[in-house]
């Protein structure tokens, strides 16, 4: 008979032809056990590369797979990550992939980009889109690990203290002026309190002012 080549479904075997009394045996299918490729996006509190206790998914994120199969075909698709920000791409063929993060998540800078049990070359945190290429699927090969870290924005809090005299002397008045700014990406969400001490022979004149502030001499 006439056995389909592998790329076509359904399997099938024509024009066999049998005799009289005859038993034809050795008509067999072959299946290739399906592979896939798994991994989770998740936000990096702390930009270690490690999903520690606290740390949480990021749902809704795209992740594209690409690359060839065994067959040659082109490999093209996409999936969003779940409420936990994992994800899993089934049903493959051996073959070689790429996982591409496309966009960057809301509300996130780029984190390491890690590859899984079935190897990969991870892109370095200073390139976006963040992607892992050259994985070698084979057959049957259930690949995890394969992580995308973000880290969330927040707000970053900078206090510095000058004065305007070099060096103050006695009996003269000095000035010391106290700044606080936000560096992050993110606006604060509560009122911060500032302490300062002053240098021993120091008394205050009068009680500081300020945009934005409430001061005491205390």
């Amino acid at each position: 008979g006439t056995a389909t080549p592998i790329g076509t479904v359904p399997s099938a075997i024509s024009g066999i032809t049998l005799a009289v009394a005859q038993s034809a045996t050795g008509n067999n299918f072959g299946e290739i056990l399906a592979a896939s490729l798994a991994g989770r996006v998740w936000g990096d509190a702390n930009n270690d590369g490690v999903i520690g206790a606290g740390e949480s998914g990021l749902a809704g994120v795209t992740i594209v797979l690409t690359g060839t199969n065994d067959l040659g075909a082109t490999v093209n698709v996409s999936l969003v990550s779940a409420a936990d920000g994992s994800y899993s791409f089934g049903d493959l063929r051996p073959g070689t992939y790429v996982l591409t993060q496309p966009t960057q998540p809301p509300g996130t800078s780029n984190g390491v980009t890690l590859a899984g049990t079935a190897g990969g070359a991870p892109t370095s945190v200073a390139t976006t889109p963040s992607a892992i290429s050259s994985i070698p699927l084979q057959a049957g090969t259930s690949a995890t690990g394969y992580l995308f870290a973000e880290i969330p924005d927040s707000a970053d809090l900078f206090v510095t203290k000058t004065h305007t005299k070099a060096a103050f002397t006695v009996g003269f008045t000095g000035t010391y002026q106290i700044s606080v700014r936000n560096g992050g990406s993110q606006p604060t969400s509560a009122s911060y309190t500032v302490q300062d001490r002053l240098p021993v022979g120091l008394t205050l004149a009068s009680t500081p002012t300020g945009s934005g502030w409430s001061c005491t001499g205390a």
